[in-house]
This record gives C-alpha cells, sequence and structure tokens, in this order.
C-alpha cells in the first residue's frame, strides 16, 4: 500500500521538491519487499528439500510462485532442482508465469512486454488467451479480437475469434431490437455462428419480447412459430422437452400464462419426468423416453402445478448427486412462482425448502437455503420490489454466490427510489 500511495503521489505531481525522495523511498521499500519474498521461498525450498521423496509439485508451486513476483531467476533454479528440462524451456514458462500474474493485476502493458521474453508457441499461446479473455471481460471487442489473432494454434485461434464475432453481433442485435429494429441479417449470421438450438431460442424469445413491446404482432407470432418449430425438431426427447419449457417459461414471465401452460404440457409428453439426475442418465442410456427431473419441476410449475413439482423434488433421494438438483429445483420454482405473480405460493415453498433441508446434518454445506433465498431476492428485485428482497436476504442462512451481486442491485434500486 505504501508504495502504491507513494507511486500515486508522484504521478499527480511529478515536479514536486521531495519527488527523487520519494523515488528513492520507492526503491528502498522495493528492495525490502523482494529481500522478504526470497526469503519465503528460500525458507520454502528449504523445507520441500527436507522431504523423504522429491515433492515434483512442491517445486513446481514455489517456482511458478518466483515467477509471479518476477523473480524469473530464481523460477529458473527452482525449477531446475528436480526437472532435466532445456533450461530454454523452463525459462518461457517463467516469463509466462509471470506475464499471467501481470494480467491478472491488469498490467497489460507489462505483460505484453514480458510475453516478448516467452519463446515457447503454447506459452505464447496461453499468455494471448488470457489477454483476450481480459478484453472480452472488459468489453473491449476490438482488442480481444486483435488477442485472438496473435494466437499459433488454428483451432484455438478460430473458436476465439468466432467468440468475439458472436459477441460483436449479439451487441447489434441487441441494440437494434431495443429501438425496434428487427433486421434479421445480423440475426442469421448469429444462428449460423451458434452451436447450441437453446442460444437459438433464447434469442428468438428476447425478439419476439421486443416485437410485442413494439406492437408488431405479426411480427412476433412469426419469431415465437420459428422458436417452437426449432425446439420440436430436436431429436431427443429429453432436449425436445428442456427446449419448449424455456419457451413457455419464457411466455410465464411475460404473462402470457395460457400459451405457457399450453407449451409446458406438451414439454411433460415428451417422456417421463426422471427421479433426480443420476435416474436421467441411466434411462437415457436406455433409450427411455425421460425428461430431466429439472426440467419437469419447471414444466410443472410453469403449468401452475406447484404441488407436482414439490413432489418430484421430494421423490428424489437427497444423497450426494442429487441434492443439488433439490437445491436448484426449489430456487427454479420459488423464481418462476414470483415471476408469474405468486409471491404468496414461493414464500411458501421457500419455508417447505428449509424444512426439507432442515431433517439433514447442520453441519452440511449443501443443505442451507441461501441459494433458494437469493433466487427469490433477485426475482423480487426483478418485479421490482428491493425492500421485499432486501428482508429475503435478511433470512438467509448462508451468502451465497450470488450474494453480493443481488446487495449491490438492491443497493441501486433503493437508492434510485431515493429510500
Amino acid at each position: 500500500p505504501a508504495i502504491a500511495w507513494l507511486e500515486a503521489y508522484l504521478a499527480a505531481t511529478p515536479q514536486a521538491p521531495n519527488a527523487e525522495a520519494i523515488r528513492a523511498e520507492i526503491e528502498r521499500l522495493k528492495s525490502v519487499m523482494r529481500e522478504k519474498m526470497n526469503t519465503i521461498f528460500q525458507t520454502a525450498i528449504a523445507a520441500a528439500q527436507q522431504l523423504d521423496q522429491i515433492d515434483h509439485d512442491a517445486f513446481l508451486s514455489i517456482s511458478m510462485s518466483q515467477a509471479y513476483a518476477g523473480d524469473i531467476d530464481g523460477s529458473i533454479t527452482t525449477y531446475k532442482l528436480y526437472s532435466q528440462e532445456e533450461t530454454s524451456k523452463v525459462s518461457s514458462r517463467a516469463w509466462s508465469n509471470f506475464s499471467s500474474g501481470l494480467i491478472y493485476a491488469d498490467d497489460l502493458e507489462r505483460a505484453q512486454e514480458a510475453l516478448k521474453n516467452v519463446t515457447e508457441a503454447k506459452d505464447r499461446d496461453d499468455i494471448w488467451k488470457k489477454i483476450y479473455e481480459k478484453m472480452r471481460e472488459s468489453g473491449d471487442l476490438e482488442a480481444a479480437r486483435n488477442a485472438a489473432q496473435k494466437i499459433h494454434d488454428v483451432e484455438v485461434r478460430g473458436k476465439l475469434l468466432r467468440q468475439v464475432r458472436i459477441a460483436v453481433l449479439t451487441k447489434i442485435v441487441n441494440e437494434n431490437i431495443e429501438k425496434g429494429d428487427f433486421d434479421f441479417v445480423p440475426v442469421e449470421e448469429l444462428f449460423s455462428l451458434f452451436e447450441y438450438d437453446s442460444w437459438k431460442i433464447g434469442l428468438l424469445l428476447s425478439i419476439a419480447e421486443q416485437q410485442g413491446k413494439f406492437k408488431d404482432a405479426d411480427g412476433k407470432s412469426q419469431t415465437i412459430s420459428r422458436a417452437l418449430n426449432l425446439a420440436r425438431q430436436a431429436q431427443k426427447p429429453s432436449e425436445r422437452a428442456m427446449l419448449l419449457v424455456n419457451i413457455a417459461q419464457s411466455f410465464s414471465e411475460q404473462g402470457d400464462f395460457s400459451s405457457a401452460k399450453a407449451i409446458a404440457k406438451e414439454a411433460l409428453a415428451c417422456g417421463e419426468p426422471a427421479s433426480g439426475w443420476d435416474d436421467f442418465y441411466k434411462k437415457e442410456q436406455a433409450n427411455i423416453k425421460v425428461i430431466d427431473a429439472s426440467d419437469a419441476v419447471r414444466a410443472y410449475a410453469v403449468s401452475g402445478n406447484v404441488s407436482e413439482a414439490l413432489a418430484l423434488i421430494r421423490r428424489v433421494k437427497a444423497d450426494a448427486v442429487n441434492i443439488l438438483f433439490k437445491n436448484h429445483s426449489l430456487a427454479t420454482l420459488v423464481y418462476i412462482q414470483v415471476m408469474s405473480g405468486d409471491l404468496k405460493g414461493a414464500k411458501k415453498t421457500e419455508a417447505i425448502a428449509i424444512s426439507i433441508f432442515d431433517n439433514r446434518e447442520k453441519d452440511d454445506w449443501e443443505t442451507e437455503t441461501g441459494w433458494i433465498q437469493v433466487t427469490l431476492a433477485d426475482a423480487q428485485l426483478q418485479k421490482g420490489d428491493p425492500a421485499g428482497a432486501f428482508e429475503t436476504l435478511k433470512r438467509s442462512r448462508v451468502a451465497h454466490d450470488n450474494f453480493d451481486d443481488v446487495c449491490g442491485k438492491i443497493f441501486d434500486q433503493l437508492m434510485a427510489a431515493g429510500e
């Protein structure tokens, strides 16, 4: 922190009278830090050398840590303690690890400088891929495309460039439909790039929703028909059911409950609901017409048959394989209930979920209902009820992965409302 503050001060006032003294202090602090890190690394190496047998993973871990810290020579030396690999290859990997550390720290300029010392094609490809991923995450698609083009591996390069093109076209389509422009030229190109029908149907449903907002009834009808045709063409009953349920759930969330129920029933007619994930795989391998249990729960929920959804969830044994199914399905059920306007029913399902999991060991992290409550809160937010969402989160017994994200959304909505 001290170095960061001093560097920030110099950046703001480079001509300060004490600039030279500050630069000297920064170098002193860096030297002290390097000495401390070297002591830690040497202690770790000594400990690894005391082991009865050479632990390659231990030396590799130390070597990588040294490279991340910028001690390239130390990293190479440590690696060579247990490996006879060519020094040039070890050096390339060390510089690659150093570059990776810089990318993680968002210092892409220095990462690319370090990359000049990476001589192995695979190591260079790994770094350019990480730069690509960082640029995509930041939304800089042009920089991501440039990084992808520097990758030597033709297959990897092609895959990443395809991803960038999908991202660019998705952005164009989303911007167009937000304005009521339903030009299908970029949509058709997107379709040619999509690997899964579920992606195509998801895009069509987004377009149909916007067509509805812009009173384009004929266009919406044609788009929905196309989505339904895609779903019905799926060869595997389980895939057909999943795609139909996706469409049914979209209708339900838009308030078209009659269409949602009809399509959900069509999905349920595709096969027998499985009693959990393990049962699903067994039946599918035996060529039995079966529906994934999670999709069956969604279909029951969308069709308004919550009791059947709960019965299926209860029927599945809460073993190591299916405990996540129970958690996921209960979270999905409360989400669909809230989005269809049944908040009272969703809270009943939450209470049932607590009773189901309370019957298991208290110290079993998988029994916690945090996922269900965070999902319920997120749905309440989407329905414009931040205060209710906050009350739901207060009941959560664990901070699920999305907890902070939902908290942030609640804060934003309450601030926007002046509460």
